[in-house]
Parts: C-alpha cells; structure tokens; sequence
C-alpha cells in the first residue's frame, strides 16, 4: 500500500496499483537500449537540464523555514491570511449590527442587505422569470398506512434530474394541505433513510405533504459508488468514499470555476418548491423547509432566499465562521473545528459586500416562524 500525498488534506492510497508492483507482473520494468544514436540525442538534453537546474539554484533565495505550530489554519493551504481575513470582516459585521440598536428600520434595511448578498455568495440562482412548472417522470406509487409515496423525477435543469418522493396523505383529500420540502442529511440513502422516514410519516399523517429529495451525490445522485470499499482511511474517504467526500468533490470543482457549491443545492431546491407549488391539491401558500444536519444546512439555506417558505425547521446545524475557519484536531479534510465540508464551505467571499456570518441564515427570517433544534448531547 504506497502512499502519496493527496487531496482533502489527507493521502491517496494506491491501492488499485498493488497488483502492478508485485513480483509476479514485471510490467513495471522497462529496458531501453541504449544505442550509439540515442545516447548521441539523450546526453545534450541531460547536460542542458543539468545547467538550467545549477543556474536557478545558484540564483534562488534560501528555502522558507517550515511555518511554526498554529500559522497555517487549513489544510488546503489557505493559511492564516484567509482566516485572518474572515476575522476582520466579522469584526466589521459586529460593529454594524452594534450600530443598529433597536432601529426596526435600520435591521429591514439589513435583511435586504444581507439577502442581496447571500443571493451573490450562492449564485447563480435560478432566474425570476423561469418556467414555475418543472417538468417530472412519474415512476409510479407505493402505499404505506394512511399515505401514498408518489416516486419522482423531478427537472431541475434541461435534462437535469433530481430523484424524489412525494408523501402525501391517503386520498382523498377535501382541501388543499401544506407541504414541507424534506432536504436530507448526510446519508447515502438520503430520505430513504429509516430515521428520516420516521419523520415523513409523521409529517404525512398530520396531513402535511412532504417532497424528500436526494441531494447531489446522495442517494440515486451517488457519482462515485465503485470508490466505496473497505482496506483505507475514514479521513481520506477510501474506506467509504460516501456522499459528505462527494460533496468535497463538487466544492473543489466548482471553485476552480468560480462558483460556490451550495449554489447546486439551493438551484434544485427552489425548483423542487416550484413543484410543490404547481402540484394540484397542495396550498402554495402554507409551504415550508425542515431538515437535520447536513438537511439542516439546506433548509437554513433556502429558508433565508426563498420567501415562498412561511416556516422552516433547522435541526443540527447552526455554526459561525469563527468556528468553521478554526483549527482543528478533528476531521482535517474538513478544515476548521466546525461543520464545514462541501456545500458549507463560504469562502474569504464572505467580505465581499455586506459582512455576513452564518448566523444571518436565521436574523434574515424574521419575523416568519423559525425552529432551531439541537440535541441535548451536542
């Protein structure tokens, strides 16, 4: 099992190139004869690298010492300057909202504020005036006590899917019912998910239609499954590569392009309420987010941008960037003490703009009903 350093600020284990380094399969070795002809070719080439390599190093300043314990905050080299950065701007924010006081005036006009900026920090979104009935492939019902699981495909993009389930009361209905969009947490089963089916079904049978969806690499939206397998590390994600190292996977991709990868997961879920909205016998008026943990996340998420949703339900997420650029002891491809993988992952951004902090996610919401839960053990 040789090891390089790899990505996510831990190693790649080569494991898939064991069997070519055995004893057994010498395809490793490689003999070059070296005739009069091409040691004729090879050894001007090797002489003139010899010389471009002594002349840079007779030039090049002395190696930096290696950073002393505590200046550099993040695996991935962003290093002290970012969190640095993130600290002032925080400190900025304080002083803003301190300025406030009790102005009612003043925290509207913040909202706005503080709205603008998250629809910057998560763009792009999806347009205004977009089409409010996405198209879907109805894969056909199953029926539990007192409900009936609608199984979705629903269009969040030209010819972009997100897989779903549709509770809904056992028919028939008299009146139209609310309905709650259900992000799930970090699990690959997604809503699938005993524990989150609990809740569904509870939701259901109180008669509140309830769409759970599988976020990006999650659930039928897995991309890398034939990575899972046993014979690596819980760090580095070969052991069970899962969806919390998809979800690092789509971040690292999207930031090389310029764009914050919650922006997938807030696009799918505006369109997934876009649905809801347009599904006969439920009231467009009386929808709402509820999620736990990494669905904790997402619900905050839209429960701030999208104003359709009169109520949201946060359970197991709230952080503060002061925690999420922290050292950290624990998980490193994670980077900070907190809960900062993926789609969490605001970037030095956050002092673009109004000063924001994660917080704002909840301040933003007011006065519509918001629930913050958090189990008594952590």
């Amino acid at each position: 099992g040789s090891e390089v350093p790899g990505g996510w600020g831990a190693t790649r284990r080569l494991s898939r190139l064991r069997p070519l380094c055995s004893e057994s399969s010498p395809s490793l070795l490689v003999t070059v004869r070296l005739t009069r002809r091409r040691l004729t070719f090879i050894l001007p080439m090797l002489g003139a690298f010899t010389l471009v390599a002594v002349s840079l190093a007779a030039g090049a300043p002395p190696p930096a010492p290696p950073p002393a314990p505590g200046d550099s905050y993040s695996p991935f080299g962003v290093g002290k300057t970012a969190y640095d950065l993130v600290l002032d701007k925080l400190q900025e924010r304080h002083e803003a909202i301190v300025a406030l006081g009790n102005s009612s005036a003043g925290w509207r006009q913040r909202q706005q504020e503080v709205r603008a900026s998250l629809r910057q920090l998560f763009a792009p979104l999806p347009p205004p005036n977009r089409t409010r009935t996405p198209g879907f492939v109805d894969g056909g019902n199953s029926t539990g006590d007192g409900f009936v699981l609608r199984k979705l495909l629903i269009e969040t993009r030209p010819g972009y899917y997100a897989s779903a389930g549709l509770f809904l009361p056992e028919p028939p209905l008299d009146r139209s019912i609310p309905a709650v969009l259900f992000p799930s947490g970090h699990s690959d089963l997604a809503w699938r998910e005993p524990a989150a089916q609990i809740v569904a079904i509870n939701l259901v049978k109180r008669g509140i239609a309830v769409l759970g969806y599988d976020p990006i690499g999650q659930g039928e939206r897995r991309m890398f499954p034939d990575l899972d397998g046993p014979g690596g590390s819980v760090l580095n994600g070969t052991e069970s590569f899962g969806c919390s190292m998809e979800h690092e996977y789509v971040q690292r991709v999207s930031t090389l392009n310029g764009v914050n990868a919650a922006s997938s997961w807030v696009w799918d879920m505006t369109v997934l309420v876009d649905f809801l909205e347009a599904t006969p016998g439920i009231d467009p008026h009386r929808l709402g987010v509820a999620g736990c943990s990494g669905g904790g996340v997402q619900a905050a998420y839209l429960g701030a941008l999208d104003d359709r949703l009169v109520a949201a339900s946060i359970a197991c997420y709230t952080s503060t960037l002061t925690v999420d650029y922290a050292p950290s002891a624990g998980l490193p491809f994670i980077g900070g003490g907190g809960p900062a993988e993926g789609e969490q992952q605001w970037g030095p951004v956050v002092g673009v703009g109004t000063k924001l902090d994660k917080p704002d996610l909840l301040t933003i919401r007011a006065p519509r009903p918001t629930q913050v839960g958090q189990p008594l053990n952590g």
